[in-house]
């Protein structure tokens, strides 16, 4: 929440990410400016009734169909139907086709009854790029990096009331409201544009300009403004008091949240600030404790970064840490029924070697030669048990 633009829409996906924002909303009156819309819930008709309406300083979302086209019962379920349409439509033409009360629109079934229908799946939403920059959506110094359209296509058979939602918004926000998602790849059979799905700190701004850093399904990066939500907005604390035990599902969000960290550190790097990316992963190593989020194999990127960045001393001590580990790990491994270790435990076995491997060759290409050959050595006595 604290990441995202005035009256910003925020599309969770379930109640995991949904419950703790609400309560901060709730009790402590933190950025009620900002609609939380659960995806999920969304494919109930009474859910999408409250989305359309003013919620403490959040503005209702604007839709095309109305309540009673959103009922219990209606539009549940819109199948597609391949009427030969080769070219995208835009988004906003399919709304309206769907939310036509024209006889035309709608697909007569066997038993008489006459139902809406998707008779494309080739969507487009054209780029309004004066009101991006002008409504915050698009930082200025983006604005030449601005696309005239967005295409995509539905990569299933049938929209729900959720999709139905979705498609509704984008084609009525006309770029008025920010939209951030906690995660684009979990939509991305109805709307695939986690290509412009820009992470910023903890979400994902929807920007029409193709993400740097991208990878498939996690979307790019916006570094900058990551670095300022994580380093100025976000407020750290309690996985690194030695008291708190870590439960499960907070142990989950920690681990994504520290490869937010690496992402956005590399993304520091490749933009040529290799002092901010250094400081980036100091708080996240600071935030995140190994005796509260194990390390694991995100730890040798991490290292390469702090060789990268000249923080020799710093990543040495990370060397010795994660050295430390696997040394651990593979000593127990070793120490159990070779074919119980094999079954159950292979892959972090694998997983335990590969890390060792990089590290001797990492620490060695940054002229660490002493450190080298403990990692080495280290590495040769599992190698010989194993074999």
């Amino acid at each position: 929440l604290a990441g995202c633009d005035s009256n910003a829409v925020l599309i969770t996906n379930g109640d995991n990410d949904t419950f703790p924002l609400w309560y901060v909303q709730e009790v402590e009156g933190f950025r009620t400016d900002v609609r939380v819309v659960n995806y999920m819930l969304s494919s109930g008709y009474w859910y999408v009734h409250q989305l359309g309406k003013k919620v403490y300083d959040s503005e209702p979302l604007t839709f095309t169909l109305t309540p009673d086209q959103y009922e219990k019962g209606r539009n549940q379920y819109i199948m597609y139907v391949d009427r030969g349409i080769k070219n995208s439509v835009e988004v906003k033409e399919l709304v309206d086709f769907i939310a036509s009360d024209d006889e035309r629109t709608k697909l007569p079934l066997t038993t008489g009854e006459k139902v809406n229908y998707m008779p494309v799946k080739k969507l487009r939403l054209t780029v309004d790029s004066a009101k991006c920059v002008d409504n915050g959506i698009v930082p200025l110094e983006m604005a030449h990096l601005i696309v005239p359209y967005i295409e995509w296509e539905v990569r299933q058979n049938a929209l729900y009331k959720n999709d139905l939602m979705l498609l509704d918004f984008l084609a009525n926000n006309n770029w008025e409201r920010s939209l951030y998602f906690a995660n684009p790849n979990a939509l991305e059979k109805v709307i695939d544009l986690d290509e412009y799905c820009h992470l910023e700190g903890a979400v994902y701004k929807f920007m029409p300009v193709k993400a740097k850093d991208y990878i498939p399904g996690l979307g790019g990066i916006h570094a900058n403004k990551s670095y300022d939500v994580i380093m100025n907005d976000f407020h750290w604390g309690n996985l690194n008091d030695p008291s708190v035990t870590v439960d499960r599902e907070s142990y989950r969000h920690a681990r994504i949240l520290k490869q937010n960290f690496l992402r956005i550190a590399q993304a520091l790097m490749n933009t040529g600030k290799p002092d901010e990316a250094a400081v980036v992963l100091d708080s996240c190593l600071y935030h995140f404790p190994h005796d509260k989020v194990h390390y694991d194999i995100i730890m040798m990127p991490i290292i390469e970064i702090y060789y990268e960045a000249g923080r020799t001393e710093t990543a040495n001590t990370e060397v010795r840490k994660m050295m430390d580990v696997c040394d651990q790990e593979l000593s127990y491994f070793l120490s159990l029924d070779p074919d119980f270790a094999d079954r159950i435990y292979g892959k972090e076995m694998q997983q335990d070697i590969a890390v060792l491997q990089r590290m001797a060759e990492v620490t060695r290409d940054n002229g660490q030669d002493d450190l080298a050959d403990e990692v080495e050595t280290i590495l040769l006595n599992h190698m010989q048990i194993l074999q």
